[in-house]
């Protein structure tokens, strides 16, 4: 859609099943949206699909740009999340393990890693595009609902369904503060824009 006029620019990117993600490339030319167990690439311009669906073997309910519009990652219900390259780069994904379903995949601003995070509770940090983890494995006690990542890189923030939220070490994966305590489920955190601050939100009806 026209931001300014409220008015669609193509056909509806139509996909086989229930669409659960959609996002746009940072120079706006290009859509990624996901879709029962696939991924898939678009022409904003044309409405047009590029290529053939990023698949996985279990529900795809998350997809991220890196920021130079050069890699892609999925996040999956087969446990993996993966990491595309494309155009030029293009060659078979680089898959990221997990013991449970993977919530989210993002890369880092400065596009060298990628963040998952999953329902085993785990979120990892690993390199782009070699797929290798790097820092340990940082743990909560129930599944990590989502990850935030500082503009400078160097913290993740994590967020619980375990009533947590935790401040990280982004390259070591170890913990720099005390858990962020609500009294239910936390579904959302975020870093302000300059970094020095993080809110989180929960079920509890509470926001800090």
């Amino acid at each position: 859609w026209n931001a300014a006029t409220g008015q669609p620019v193509t056909e509806p990117l139509l996909q086989n099943g229930s669409v659960r993600w959609a996002t746009l490339s940072n120079d706006g030319k290009l859509a990624l949206t996901t879709s029962d167990s696939t991924a898939q690439l678009w022409s904003v311009e044309k409405g047009q699909p590029l290529g053939q669906p990023l698949t996985h073997e279990g529900g795809v309910y998350y997809a991220s740009f890196s920021p130079d519009g050069k890699f892609v990652a999925t996040a999956s219900g087969d446990k993996t999340a993966k990491i595309w390259g494309l155009g030029s780069t293009n060659a078979a994904p680089q898959i990221l393990k997990h013991n449970d379903w993977v919530n989210q995949v993002k890369f880092t601003p400065d596009g060298r890693y990628v963040v998952t995070c999953s329902s085993d509770g785990t979120a990892k940090v690993w390199e782009v595009p070699t797929g290798k983890q790097i820092g340990q494995t940082m743990q909560h006690g129930a599944a990590i609902t989502m990850v935030s990542i500082s503009p400078n890189v160097h913290i993740l923030a994590t967020a619980s369904a375990d009533r947590t939220a935790r401040l990280w070490d982004l390259k070591t994966g170890l913990p720099l503060s005390e858990p962020m305590e609500l009294s239910g489920e936390v579904k959302w955190v975020d870093f302000s824009p300059d970094g020095l601050w993080v809110s989180v939100a929960g079920i509890d009806g509470s926001v800090r």
